[in-house]
């Protein structure tokens, strides 16, 4: 349930126990501030929707490496295409795919950072 805090006496009110705003709004609430719920049924300020920081949440970038192989009539494997290399880690990606558990024996991380 949503709680409002008054601008005036910070006394902290349910959405139901707050009264109707009176008067010209525009004479109490500037261009680009935030627009109240209602008025304080105490103080008779301002009262705006009670929110709480939260803490970012941290977050981490790891990079794994990963061994597959390109099978080619290349001796020289700088004769290997970007094509012939993009399949054959494409075959070892669909191999994970059939067995799931091979994925984190293959893959060894190397490096991590906080984002």
């Amino acid at each position: 349930m949503e709680k409002f805090k008054c601008a005036g006496c910070k006394i902290v009110w349910r959405a139901i126990d707050l009264q109707p705003i009176v008067g010209r709004i525009e004479e109490r609430v500037k261009a680009g501030e935030t627009m109240p719920h209602g008025e304080c049924s105490a103080c008779g300020g301002l009262c705006y929707v009670l929110t709480f920081p939260i803490a970012p949440k941290k977050k981490y970038n790891h990079a794994y490496q990963m061994a597959f192989e390109v099978v080619s009539k290349h001796e020289n494997p700088d004769d290997i295409t970007e094509r012939e290399v993009l399949c054959g880690l494409l075959l070892r990606v669909a191999g994970f795919l059939e067995h799931e558990n091979d994925t984190l024996q293959a893959c060894e991380p190397y490096d991590m950072y906080e984002m």
